[in-house]
């Protein structure tokens, strides 16, 4: 047995999200903002993930305030400073 104890500089990825990611960049590369079928499903993927994360109060936060504190978001869009 091997006990690996830098999670924080890295951590392996589970088995659930490898197999996800590899189907998404693999089959469903769609561009989320298009109207074709690749595109739907793409969005279906955001939506979905979108819910689960809402769903998940602590992960709620982290994703509102990772969204807030992002560089590339115009002032206007951030929280009051």
């Amino acid at each position: 047995m091997q006990a690996y104890l830098d999670n924080s500089a890295t951590t392996r990825c589970s088995e659930g999200v490898r197999d996800i990611v590899v189907k998404v960049m693999m089959e469903d590369f769609g561009n989320p903002s298009s109207r074709h079928d690749k595109g739907m499903e793409a969005e279906k993927y955001l939506r979905d993930a979108r819910s689960i994360i809402a769903g998940t109060p602590f992960l709620a936060v982290l994703y509102q305030i990772s969204v807030l504190s992002s560089p590339y978001l115009p002032p206007a869009h951030k929280g009051s400073a």
